[in-house]
């Protein structure tokens, strides 16, 4: 790797600056070739002319050119070792985009110490491309020499403090609880997103006690042991819907009206409905058919 980035490395041309200098030298071309009437219109064939060779020669001369047969596996494995060397000290994605105290120092200091290595991964990256060794997007993208595309994404440990950042963002701490994991079932996870969105989003920075905290506050909701607010149901003053047992007594659908959502879960789970899912409405239309068709037996 040595030998690569010590020695003056050539800033090739970009696929599409290739392109557009073969496209000129066409068109170049095809007037100097067109019939005597179709030149004669031309007023500056010469420098037409001298135009053509220029580009020619940048391209002869800085157009990418594919690594042989033999060199291939050398190239890749110099790749790598190119991209492992850049990414060391190379500031973070959320460093350059939020810019922290000592950003721009850390960015200066990585540009001068890795500049030749850069330009040697950009130069490696470019004839790896002529020889379809990279993956097809980069073939018809415009980035395979952008070095953004093997920049750390954060969340390294010698990454800047965010405390101070000039851009602001949303910091989350992670827990450092090792042992068994909190799991919430579908049902669970479907029934924290309608009480507390908000938690549902934060559920994978919470640590193990907060998440059994939630889990178990979450189940007796679905249980119908508690209400939306933590309330206990049965210690509430019991209301002409609650005294209702759907399980032996049959109810009006105007009387599902005056049950809360817990309440509704409750009530069908007694009468064997999966609730999973569903909304109020459907939960008293499930009770409501549940209860013709028991009456039907």
């Amino acid at each position: 790797m040595s030998k690569a980035v010590k020695q003056v490395v050539p800033n090739l041309m970009r696929p599409h600056e290739v392109e557009d200098a073969k496209g000129e030298v066409r068109n170049i071309r095809d007037a100097l070739e067109a019939p005597a009437y179709i030149r004669g219109k031309v007023t500056d064939l010469p420098n037409m002319a001298k135009r053509r060779s220029r580009l020619e020669a940048q391209i002869d001369a800085y157009a990418p050119k594919p690594f042989k047969e033999e060199e291939l596996d050398k190239a890749i494995a110099l790749s790598n070792e190119l991209e492992s060397k850049i990414r060391e000290g190379m500031p973070t994605s959320a460093e350059m985009r939020r810019n922290p105290p000592g950003a721009v120092s850390k960015h200066i200091g990585w540009q001068k110490t890795k500049s030749k290595m850069v330009q040697a991964w950009k130069t490696v990256q470019l004839r790896l491309r002529e020889s379809g060794a990279v993956a097809d997007h980069l073939v018809y993208g415009h980035d395979i020499a952008n070095v953004e595309r093997i920049r750390p994404t954060g969340h390294d440990t010698r990454e800047l403090n965010m405390d101070y950042a000039q851009i602001t963002g949303k910091d989350i701490k992670y827990g450092k609880e090792v042992g068994k994991t909190t799991v919430f079932n579908e049902e669970q996870l479907a029934m924290l997103q309608q009480l507390d969105p908000d938690m549902r989003g934060q559920l994978f920075s919470l640590n193990q006690a907060q998440r059994a905290r939630v889990k178990d506050f979450v189940q007796a909701v679905i249980d119908g042991d508690i209400d939306a607010d933590g309330n206990e149901l049965a210690s509430r003053p019991k209301t002409a819907a609650d005294s209702v047992s759907l399980g032996f007594t049959n109810v009006s659908a105007a009387s599902l009206d005056d049950l809360t959502m817990a309440q509704l879960r409750s009530r069908a789970k007694q009468k064997g409905i999966n609730t999973f899912k569903m909304g109020k409405e459907a939960i008293k239309s499930a009770i409501m058919e549940q209860q013709v068709i028991s009456n039907g037996a």
